[in-house]
């Protein structure tokens, strides 16, 4: 488990950090004419949602969690 703490941490600290940058300029929502926090937020997002899946994903594996299905599935 402790390989994996990197991908957890770095996973919800650019969730946590997405969120903010999101919710700070949630008012310029709609607008493209510069880069507003909006989008950096929702880039930091999406990037700790997929941290955060691959390395849950690592650590169901290790587990043995994901079962038989799920390999005959993936090959």
């Amino acid at each position: 488990m402790g390989k994996h703490l990197g991908g957890l941490i770095g996973g919800f600290g650019s969730l946590i950090a997405g969120i903010l940058a999101f919710l700070d300029d949630v008012h310029d929502f709609p607008k493209f004419d510069h880069i507003h926090h909006w989008f950096l937020g929702l880039l930091g997002i999406v990037g700790g949602l997929t941290s955060l899946a691959i390395t849950l994903k690592q650590i169901l594996d290790e587990l043995g969690l994901l079962g038989e299905a799920y390999e005959l599935k993936t090959r």
